[in-house]
């Protein structure tokens, strides 16, 4: 374990926002620079002031950082300009910012052709541009773009670059792998011999690994160990074309793995997953589950060999332990699973039930026939508990759907606007009482749940407080087109912040829907401690 210190430089406002489908509005990037500020970056980069309103917004109303430095991105000044006369200097001068980031070309390739300028200019701008902002703002970094092809090509040219920065006072060297197509044995050559034959300190150099989310955490790995000690990177990859080096998979391997000290404290380290999430959501999108340390299924055990070894010590099949990162060891059900993975998974419902309990074989039976019939409780754990309960006799009775039918219309209204229509009766028995109710909605499954609640709340007022977070489908059989099986997964949330998830399975959408609809609603009652009428 070295104990040596290695700084972190996040770059998801500036280089995540060029993601496709991307677009981060001036209070999402307020939010996300807290997030990263109270986790402990130690760099967060705001963007390029001047590149557009969104940015110049957020620079005018930049937060109040209380552990990270806040950085504005930009480039060295123009061929035929001077520093002072640069307008963009000017307004990376004149920014919030604490600290300044500036791109300049390291591949001859790139300064012969994009820039089409002499070499030794574009030395001048690099110096020109480090000393004017390092005298500006007390700290400049250097984004060495395409370093490592140019070394590649012309290692002499490439080290003139970046001992240029260094000399003008670069408190950092970024070097980059813009291209993405450099590998960690090449990373790692490259980099010692930057240090050890031309005398660059590494502990002025950065990497910065673009294009394969996998490959830059490779790379940057492979620079810490050459000598590099700053790591620049997105949340979850985040990027250009296939991503950037993921700071999410990164930091739990440079502090729990290689020991290394960075400005996130170790009691702090359990925000990692929550913030991973909290950024998808953000940009409303589905987490990875098989993310490394923070994805959900990134501590789930599925085969019942597994799940034996784990009870007995989890250290058997986890190299860190799932609280660390501020996950949570998960034991799926499926046709795979053992009779420890029931246990384990009865354990965590409040269930406690002895290994020679003889209705653990059949609930293990049922289990793995609902799986075999499309039903995957890995995603869906109140259905799960629910499954269980119910055969042991312990779910309560608290209505029962007699019927229900949905009718859609699509038709154009007086003034010749498309509109389409669902309309939901439900029958229900409450206690004695047979209720019908009608719901319109804006789909078949939207006007069922509020035909539902218009005939479960009166007895059920808790309900109330229940909503529909998310709705998904899976198709099971795919071959069969139109008349496949789908999955629903229906996720369910309480205002107090509880959630469950629950599913239906049929060859009818609608029925699947409503099967998990159904489980929803009596989840939600017998956690709620509700008395069936």
């Amino acid at each position: 374990m070295t104990g040596e210190r290695i700084y972190l430089y996040d770059t998801t406002l500036r280089d995540g926002a060029q993601t496709q489908d991307v677009d981060f509005s001036v209070a999402d990037k307020i939010a996300i620079a807290k997030d990263l500020d109270r986790l402990g970056i130690d760099y967060v980069e705001g963007g390029w002031p001047g590149a557009n309103p969104t940015d110049d917004q957020f620079f005018a109303e930049a937060p109040e950082l209380t552990r990270a430095i806040f950085t504005a991105f930009g480039m060295t000044r123009r061929p035929g300009r001077s520093a002072a006369n640069d307008p963009q200097l000017t307004a990376l001068a004149q920014s919030r910012a604490k600290a300044v980031c500036m791109v300049g070309k390291s591949w001859d390739f790139h300064v012969d052709v994009a820039l089409n300028i002499p070499r030794e200019e574009n030395l001048d701008l690099i110096r020109d541009s480090i000393a004017a902002l390092h005298a500006a703002k007390g700290e400049a970094l250097f984004d060495a773009e395409h370093f490592f092809d140019g070394y590649k090509r012309n290692p002499a040219y490439a080290v003139s670059c970046i001992r240029a920065a260094f000399e003008a006072g670069a408190r950092w060297i970024v070097l980059c792998d813009t291209n993405g197509g450099t590998l960690p044995h090449e990373v790692d050559a490259i980099i010692r011999e930057v240090v050890e034959t031309h005398g660059i300190p590494g502990d002025r150099l950065g990497i910065h690994c673009h294009n394969d989310t996998e490959n830059a955490v490779a790379n940057s790995l492979a620079a810490v160990r050459a000598g590099a000690r700053m790591v620049q990177g997105t949340i979850n990859g985040l990027g250009e074309r296939c991503g950037n080096a993921n700071l999410v998979s990164l930091i739990p391997t440079l502090m729990l793995k290689m020991g290394y000290e960075t400005g996130i404290r170790r009691e702090d380290l359990h925000l990692l997953t929550q913030l991973s999430r909290a950024f998808d959501d953000r940009l409303n999108r589905a987490p990875n589950r098989h993310a490394p340390y923070v994805g959900a299924s990134a501590f789930a055990h599925k085969g019942g060999l597994h799940v034996s070894a784990v009870e007995k010590d989890p250290s058997s099949y986890e190299h860190v332990t799932p609280d660390a990162v501020g996950n949570r060891r998960q034991i799926v059900m499926s046709d795979q699973a053992g009779r420890s993975n029931l246990i384990v998974r009865l354990r965590d419902i409040g269930m406690a039930v002895d290994a020679k309990d003889e209705r653990l074989a059949g609930l293990l039976d049922l289990v793995k026939q609902r799986d075999s019939d499309g039903y995957a409780y890995d995603t869906a754990e109140a259905s799960f508990e629910l499954l269980v309960r119910r055969e042991l006799g312990e779910v309560p009775r608290f209505f029962e759907l007699l019927r229900f039918h949905v009718t859609d219309e699509r038709r154009y209204n007086a003034v010749g606007k498309l509109v389409v229509e669902s309309e939901a009766v439900v029958r229900v028995r409450v206690g004695d009482a047979v209720r019908m109710e009608v719901a319109d909605g804006n789909g078949p499954v939207h006007a069922l749940d509020v035909a539902m609640r218009k005939a479960l709340e009166p007895a059920y007022p808790a309900l109330a407080k229940v909503s529909l977070s998310d709705y998904r489908v899976r198709i099971l059989a795919a071959k069969d087109g139109t008349g496949a099986m789908p999955r629903v997964l229906i996720r369910s949330a309480r205002t107090d912040g509880a959630e469950w998830s629950t599913l239906g399975v049929s060859t009818n959408i609608i029925e699947a829907s409503m099967e998990a609809l159904v489980d929803s609603y009596t989840y939600a009652l017998m956690k709620s401690d509700a008395t069936p009428v």
